[in-house]
C-alpha cells in the first residue's frame, strides 16, 4: 500500500473541511437511512381485478413493464374502498397502486386518500381520453353495460334496441340488484336525454322500474347475469358487455346492441403513504402507453383511455370495444362522481323498492 504522508496542504484541506461542514458552510452528503436505497426501487403493490382480466393485465401490462424496468410488480385483488381507507388512516398502506373504479376513486378524493401525480412522470396527458389525466388518477381501461338477449328470442331486426325497449317488450328481463345501472336505464328508458341524465331523479326510476318490476330478475355479478341469458331463463337484460362479447366470440348464441350501453371506467391512483410512489408513477405511466394499451384491448374487451391505442391493435378490433371511435358516440357515460356523492342514499333507497 502506498504511503500517504500528511502535508501541511492535506491537513489546513481536511481541517478546512472539516470545519465547513461542522459550521454548516461546508458541503454535506447525507447517506440514506435504512431501507431508504430500497425505497422506489419495488416491489411495487398493484391491486387489480382478478380473472380473466387480472390474467390478461399480468401478460399484456405487468410483464413487460417488469421486463423492461426490473422493478417487481406484485398483482392481487380486490379493490375496496374500505381496504384502502383502512390503509391509509392506519398507515399501513400495503397497496402501491389501486386500479380503483370511478366510484371508489371519487369517494377517495374525498377523503384525501391518494397522492397527487406527477405527469411529468406518468406522460401521455395529450393522448388520454377526455377526463383521463386527473390531479389524483389516471383513466386506465373502460367498461359497459349492454342489452342482449339470445338469438332463439330475437334476431338483429326483432330484438329490443334502446333502453327503452327494455320496457315496453313482453317477457322476462333482467338488471344489476343495485341501483347504479337500473337508475340510468330506467331514466332512459322513460325518455331522458344523456346530457339531462344528472342528477338522477331515484323517484322517477323506481316509478319506471315499478312497471316491469314483476317481470325482473335481479343479477347479482357477471356470471349469474350471462347464465340468465344464456339459459333462456330470461328473454332479454343488462349486462356487462365484456363477458357477453366473449361468450359471443366462444360461438353461444347470443346478440347484443352498443346503442345507448353505459360506459365507465377505472383510475389507477396511488394510496397515500405507499413508499414506492415515484416508482409507482412510472407503472401508470407504463399503464398509459399506446402500445401496452393497444396489447392489452387487443386480447380483453375493454375499451383503451389512451386515444392512440388503436393504432398498435389489428384492423377492426376498434369496432368491437366500447372507446373505439364509431361505438363511444353511442354510449352513455356513467356519472361516477355523481354515485361517489349520493351512492349511499340512492342504495338505501333502492333497497327498500326492492323489498316492497
Amino acid at each position: 500500500m502506498k504511503d500517504k504522508k500528511i502535508t501541511r496542504r492535506r491537513f489546513l484541506k481536511h481541517s478546512m473541511v472539516t470545519a465547513g461542514v461542522l459550521a454548516g458552510t461546508g458541503p454535506l452528503v447525507l447517506l440514506p437511512r435504512k431501507g431508504q436505497a430500497a425505497a422506489d426501487k419495488g416491489p411495487i403493490v398493484f391491486c387489480t381485478y382478478g380473472g380473466p382480466s387480472g390474467e390478461n393485465m399480468q401478460k399484456y401490462v405487468i410483464d413487460p413493464f417488469v421486463k423492461k424496468t426490473g422493478i417487481k410488480v406484485i398483482r392481487t385483488s380486490t379493490p375496496r374502498f374500505a381496504k384502502v381507507k383502512a390503509m391509509v388512516d392506519t398507515g399501513n398502506v400495503e397497496w402501491d397502486v389501486v386500479d380503483a373504479e370511478g366510484r371508489l376513486y371519487h369517494r377517495g378524493i374525498k377523503e384525501t386518500m391518494f397522492e397527487a401525480l406527477d405527469w411529468s412522470i406518468v406522460g401521455h396527458k395529450d393522448e388520454l381520453v377526455a377526463g383521463g389525466v386527473q390531479p389524483f388518477g389516471a383513466a386506465n381501461v373502460f367498461f359497459h353495460i349492454v342489452l342482449a338477449w339470445h338469438k332463439s328470442k330475437y334476431n338483429r331486426e326483432t330484438a329490443p334496441k334502446s333502453w327503452a325497449d327494455f320496457f315496453s317488450f313482453p317477457g322476462k328481463r333482467t338488471t344489476r340488484n343495485a341501483g347504479y345501472d337500473p337508475f340510468e336505464i330506467a331514466l332512459l328508458g322513460d325518455g331522458v336525454s344523456k346530457d339531462q341524465l344528472y342528477p338522477l331523479d331515484a323517484e322517477r326510476a323506481l316509478k319506471k322500474l315499478s312497471a316491469v318490476k314483476k317481470d325482473i330478475i335481479f343479477w347479482a355479478n357477471t356470471k349469474m347475469a350471462l347464465d340468465l341469458i344464456i339459459s333462456n331463463e330470461v328473454d332479454f337484460g343488462a349486462v356487462t358487455g365484456g363477458p357477453i362479447q366473449k361468450t359471443v366470440e366462444s360461438g353461444e348464441p347470443i346478440d347484443f346492441t352498443w346503442n345507448q350501453a353505459l360506459l365507465a371506467n377505472d383510475y389507477l391512483a396511488i394510496p397515500k403513504g405507499s413508499k414506492q410512489v415515484e416508482a409507482t408513477m412510472k407503472f401508470i405511466g407504463h399503464c398509459m402507453n399506446p402500445e401496452i394499451q393497444g396489447a392489452f384491448s387487443t386480447h380483453y374487451y375493454m375499451g383503451p383511455s389512451n386515444t392512440k391505442a388503436f393504432d398498435f391493435m389489428p384492423k377492426g378490433r376498434e369496432e368491437v370495444l366500447c372507446t373505439g371511435p364509431t361505438i363511444r358516440p353511442q354510449t352513455v357515460r356513467i356519472d361516477a362522481q355523481f354515485w361517489a356523492m349520493h351512492e349511499a342514499k340512492i342504495e338505501e333507497r333502492f333497497e327498500q323498492w326492492l323489498t316492497s
